[in-house]
């Protein structure tokens, strides 16, 4: 199964590897999501590809219906979370599992000097051909796992 890169915005990447987000909201997900790899790609100002995370499970269904299966687990209030699902008839979210970070994450230009034309997602899209074999030893050469923190009750 092809890898995907998210594009996350620096707060929300800081709290999945922090081990406080455990869910990734989406309003467009790739078919069969779960068991898929992800790699992280913090956008600006940070510009880097910092980590990733494997798919465990997907929650699709109305936006309140899917709040309240995940709610504790997003990193984002209620108020928010309607915001970004406003018109949305249609919710996605993503458990993360087996999150790990990179010790050394290159910024943009950085992994641009290796894969020349690199272009970051704009929301997600699949690893391309030439990328796969970077991203494999770019994984490899990562830091232990991301402890994670377990919600105990809604916010």
């Amino acid at each position: 199964m092809i890898p995907v890169l998210f594009s996350l915005k620096p707060r929300f990447a800081e709290l999945i590897f922090a081990g406080e987000k455990t869910v990734e909201l989406r309003r467009r997900i790739a078919p069969a999501m779960i068991e898929r790899e992800a790699f992280i790609y913090v956008s600006s100002p940070v510009r880097m590809i910092r980590g990733g995370f494997r798919v465990s499970r997907v929650w699709t269904s109305d936006p309140e219906s899917v709040w309240d299966e995940v709610s504790c687990k997003t990193g984002v209030a209620k108020a928010e979370y309607d915001a970004y699902y406003e018109g949305c008839g249609v919710a996605y979210a993503l458990a993360l599992s087996d999150v790990w970070e990179h010790d050394d994450p290159p910024k943009i230009e950085g992994v641009r000097e290796v894969l020349p034309g690199f272009r970051p997602p704009q929301s997600w899209r699949y690893a391309r051909e030439q990328e796969l074999e970077w991203l494999r030893r770019f994984k490899l050469s990562a830091t232990a796992p991301v402890r994670v923190s377990y919600c105990l009750a809604s916010p």
